[in-house]
């Protein structure tokens, strides 16, 4: 009995060219990326000769272990922190003001290890929008 190759969709040969993307932007050669994964360099040959689709145990592994963003593989969407800054930059000031807030009320928490409950953390979200008002 013999398989039927399959032949990839557009949309997986263009994820699989993102995969490459990252492993070239890393210098890192296919062999290198391979052990990385955790695969063996000849399933992931296959992968960038687009004989074999990526695997979502490779995509898990990306993320964890490089810490890519799977959506950018999967779906070609990369903002990166360039893109939050300019964003931050360009909001205005009361806006401004809440992200700080709600930041500054994260970090107290993480250091305190005092995570609110979800009525209390929605409690504290009113507190910083009516403070961002007042200004």
């Amino acid at each position: 009995m013999t398989r039927v190759k399959k032949e990839l969709s557009k949309e997986q040969r263009e994820q699989i060219i993102r995969l490459r993307k990252i492993r070239e932007e890393m210098q890192l050669s296919q062999e290198q990326f391979a052990d990385l994964l955790d695969i063996s360099t000849s399933a992931y040959k296959k992968i960038e000769t687009f004989e074999r689709q990526i695997s979502l145990m490779v995509l898990k592994k990306i993320n964890q272990k490089l810490h890519a963003s799977v959506d950018y593989i999967l779906y070609g969407e990369k903002e990166g922190l360039d893109a939050t800054w300019k964003a931050v930059l360009n909001c205005n000031e009361r806006d401004k003001m809440i992200l700080f807030l709600r930041l500054y009320q994260y970090f107290v928490h993480v250091k305190n290890e005092n995570y609110p409950l979800p009525e209390e953390e929605q409690a504290n979200l009113e507190k910083i929008f009516r403070m961002a008002d007042d200004l």
